[in-house]
């Protein structure tokens, strides 16, 4: 009896959850959307995206073909744009990517995430979605991105490699799912985290469901600012006024937030 009961409880929560992939890009060569990716060389240097198969990154946790951008000659400025994606209207969305850096030894690249109209071209004042310095080379890290904010739009996702004189960025296994809730159980997602107030002028303050162990400013360039976590707050009255980007770390992952200084 127990046994039934169990298994009548998960098909019910089955009945009022549904995950539907918006988008999936293995860089592979079946891929019915390889042919839309645009690889720009914005800095001019004949360095820029390219797909690669080498073998040696299946040891890091990719496979197959990724796309990989090399920075071991210099600082980068390079894109890789999607095809325009039609979000839907609704259900949470996700953004999620495998990235990686090359080298263990050298694992600083610099890159930043884009959400931006599918009619547009990039011009650098856009205000990035995510931005990170990588801290740990030789390993496929996969990152998840809330992009509900975007639903309903018509987009192409830009990944941007730039500020790097490392190795070289790795690329895989792009993809946005939309979480729904169906039936008339239906519930809405609550925040994990919030910040306050925003705009602010002396302390970014923040609640979280989950402890946060660490704190990251970054202008919109992708420049990372002076800032130090106390007591779920950030000192900000040293920055300039302006539009900032925070990446708060917790145990179960990190997550990202737009702010402005007044």
């Amino acid at each position: 009896m127990k046994k039934i009961l169990l298994i009548a409880g998960l098909l019910s929560l089955s009945q009022f959850n549904a995950q539907t992939t918006i988008f999936s890009e293995t860089f592979e060569s079946n891929s019915p959307t390889l042919a839309g990716w645009n690889a720009v060389d914005k800095d001019g240097d004949w360095i820029n995206w390219s797909l690669s198969d080498d073998s040696s990154v299946a040891a890091m946790g990719f496979s197959g073909y990724v796309y990989a951008s090399v920075s071991m000659y210099g600082a980068q400025n390079n894109l890789l744009i999607s095809p325009a994606i039609n979000l839907p209207s609704s259900g949470n969305l996700s953004l999620s990517f495998k990235v990686g850096s090359y080298f263990q030894s050298s694992p600083a690249e610099h890159y930043a995430v884009y959400i931006l109209p599918a009619n547009s071209t990039f011009t650098g004042n856009e205000t990035p979605a995510f931005v990170e310095t990588l801290s740990q080379g030789g390993v496929a890290m996969t990152k998840t991105i809330n992009i509900s904010g975007n639903a309903g739009q018509n987009v192409k996702v830009c990944f941007r490699h730039f500020l790097s004189e490392q190795s070289a960025i790795i690329l895989d296994d792009v993809k946005i799912i939309q979480n729904t809730s169906l039936g008339t159980s239906e519930t809405k997602a609550t925040e994990q985290f919030e910040i306050y107030p925003n705009p602010a002028t002396d302390y970014l303050y923040f609640k979280s469901k989950s402890k946060i162990l660490n704190a990251e400013v970054y202008d919109l360039s992708g420049r990372k600012m002076t800032s130090q976590l106390s007591d779920n707050k950030v000192d900000v009255s040293n920055l300039q006024k302006g539009n900032y980007m925070i990446k708060l770390h917790t145990k179960e992952g990190e997550v990202t937030q737009k702010f402005i200084k007044k």
